[in-house]
């Protein structure tokens, strides 16, 4: 683990990671709804979620 003062820095970084988490869930949730039914969909791609 890095030591606490790395605690600083890390935390002014949150909000850019929690942007970045919320799009990533954001973009997921577009993905899932464009894409065909599961069942249509092969293997590898459920792998790869």
């Amino acid at each position: 683990m890095p030591p606490v003062e790395s605690a600083a820095p890390v935390e002014s970084a949150l909000p850019l990671s929690l942007a970045e988490l919320v799009l990533a869930v954001l973009d997921a949730v577009v993905v899932t709804l464009a894409e065909p039914p599961l069942e249509s969909a092969p293997p590898s791609s459920s792998a790869g979620a």
